[in-house]
């Protein structure tokens, strides 16, 4: 946030320091929730240390709603983008290191957060990284089959095809 501004002489009460655009624009890009930079310009022109903190529990709830699978984690504190975390770097490995997914805006990317399943709760989860890994392999959308990974496994498929019917 920004620095707090100074109090009056003679005064020694703290003044909380106000939120910034910036400041409002990290936290909804640290909780993946979409919102433009002119909402935000709005919202933070007339901003106080109260309308501050209201915004900020406003971006978690938001975002304990558009991913209900990761409610708790959000809830406690802890921002989307760190839940993601480890579904970005497994695709980095299966489709290269300047791939960057969109969490937000692109279903195929999202289905990590809400299409796994979780037997004991009988309720949606976010996917395992197995999961996520096949998901990856298997949508057409991510285009693995092109990547040196994906060109590898399709390679090391058909040897193994060619061994299997070079033996009869």
């Amino acid at each position: 946030m920004a620095e707090p501004t100074k109090a009056p002489a003679g005064e020694t009460k703290a003044v909380e320091p106000l939120m910034t655009t910036g400041d409002m624009r990290k936290l909804v890009d640290d909780y993946h929730v979409p919102m433009t930079d002119s909402s935000l310009k709005d919202m933070g022109s007339e901003m106080t240390p109260e309308k501050g903190k209201s915004f900020e529990e406003f971006i978690k709830t938001t975002a304990q709603g558009l991913y209900p699978t990761l409610a708790p984690q959000i809830k406690s504190g802890i921002p989307t983008k760190h839940l993601v975390e480890p579904y970005r770097q497994v695709a980095k490995q299966m489709l290269g290191d300047d791939h960057e997914l969109d969490f937000i805006g692109d279903p195929k990317a999202s289905a990590a957060l809400t299409d796994g399943f979780d037997p004991a709760t009988q309720r949606p989860a976010p996917m395992s990284l197995n999961q996520w890994k096949s998901h990856i392999q298997s949508h057409p959308g991510f285009n693995w089959e092109s990547t040196p990974n994906g060109q590898q496994w399709n390679q090391n498929v058909a040897q193994s095809i060619n061994q299997m019917f070079s033996k009869e």
